[in-house]
């Protein structure tokens, strides 16, 4: 059984409780109660997808994977964001994010490939997520785009975020929270970095607890 961390079905949890709705509906057709998403540990692929496909219904936000993304920094990757957090550059935490973030996502893959220009993160889905993969893409971007504008200190403009899919109504709120081009129809998922900024030292460099994190 494929599964994920709770932390992005916390958030939503939390935006549904927020508008004032129901728990028990968000959970409805998963095998979770409240209690166990609060404080449980990974959930079901399956049930994850049914949470995002019911918190849209519910609030009526098709925007769902921004809502979460606003929320998710590299911490919600525990401790595989906990080593990227220490790398001594961007590129070497991405690199940590490629080898290591199944053990977070099951379902997903990060794959780097680089080049001249830069370096392209592409995110490859092992399961069919069906409409709820746009919610999964946009909250990569975002958590993407905060980890390296962390570690560099600045805003990052001269990326492009690639989206295997068509744009939707409420493509033009992309401007507000990706800070660089998003294009769609492309062959597949991907944030795609410029070079200036993958190699510049990090001031969260921790030698020691880097060492540790990548024995």
């Amino acid at each position: 059984m494929e599964t994920i961390s709770p932390v992005y079905a916390r958030f939503v949890l939390r935006e549904i409780l927020r508008q004032g709705l129901s728990a028990q509906q968000l959970l409805a057709g998963t095998s979770l109660s409240r209690r166990e998403l609060e404080t449980g540990g990974d959930i079901a692929v399956e049930d994850f997808l049914a949470i995002l496909e019911n918190g849209r219904k519910l609030s009526g936000n098709e925007q769902i994977g921004l809502v979460i993304g606003r929320h998710t920094h590299i911490i919600a990757l525990g401790p595989v964001g906990a080593a990227a957090a220490i790398a001594p550059t961007v590129r070497e935490g991405l690199q940590v994010m490629e080898n290591y973030t199944r053990l977070h996502i099951g379902y997903m893959r990060v794959e780097l490939s680089s080049s001249l220009q830069g370096l392209s993160v592409r995110f490859r889905f092992l399961n069919d997520t069906g409409a709820t993969e746009r919610f999964h893409t946009e909250t990569a971007f975002m958590l993407i785009q905060d980890y390296v504008e962390t570690l560099v200190g600045t805003r990052v403009e001269n990326a492009r975020y690639r989206m295997a899919l068509s744009p939707p109504d409420y493509a033009c709120e992309y401007a507000h929270w990706l800070h660089s081009p998003v294009s769609f129809n492309d062959k597949y998922n991907a944030a795609e970095l410029p070079v200036e900024c993958l190699d510049l030292p990090s001031p969260y460099y921790d030698a020691g607890m880097w060492h540790q994190a990548t024995l």
